[in-house]
């Protein structure tokens, strides 16, 4: 319960952030800083060392600005896969989930990406 309440709040900024960015409005950092925050905390205690360890490249590079936007975009389904990993789903050759599957949720030109 403890692990999928700080998982929640990943999903739940992730989203935000999407949703923000498709209408254009402005982002307010305050707020953004304090979830992030808050969804660290959480982590710390509840977080598997998969999810953690894509938690902290993530934050490095939209921090550091040394990832292109797209890569980042990689990383939070990269870490919404090892939250899914965690929480039992299986990622594997059966259910066919891929690069840009999640993502495609809210991109609607995600192949574009993936080249597929």
């Amino acid at each position: 319960m403890k692990k999928e309440t700080a998982y929640v709040a990943f999903i739940n900024i992730y989203y935000d952030v999407l949703d923000i960015s498709r209408k254009n409005l402005p982002v307010d950092g305050e707020d953004m800083i304090l979830a992030l925050n808050e969804f660290s905390k959480k982590l710390t205690l509840w977080g598997s060392n998969e999810v953690i360890k894509k938690w902290l490249k993530f934050r490095k590079g939209s921090i550091t600005k040394d990832e292109n936007p797209q890569n980042i975009l990689f990383i939070m389904e990269d870490i919404m896969f090892s939250i899914r990993k965690d929480l039992g789903n299986k990622r594997g050759v059966f259910n066919k989930l891929r690069k840009g599957d999640l993502l495609a949720f809210v991109i609607d030109d995600v192949n574009m990406l993936t080249k597929k």
